[in-house]
C-alpha cells in the first residue's frame, strides 16, 4: 500500500529507509544519529 499515493515518494521514502538502515549497521541503533551522518554526506 502507498504510503503517500505517489509512486515517487513513496519509493524515496522507501530508498532513504534502506540507507538509514544501512548506516545504524555502522554507527549503532540511534536512527538521531543515523539522520545526522546521512544528512552530513548529502
Amino acid at each position: 500500500m502507498a504510503t503517500t499515493g505517489l509512486e515517487v515518494f513513496d519509493r524515496t521514502l522507501h530508498i532513504t529507509n534502506i540507507w538509514l538502515d544501512e548506516i545504524m549497521k555502522e554507527v549503532g541503533p540511534d536512527r538521531q544519529a543515523a539522520w545526522r551522518a546521512l544528512g552530513a554526506v548529502l
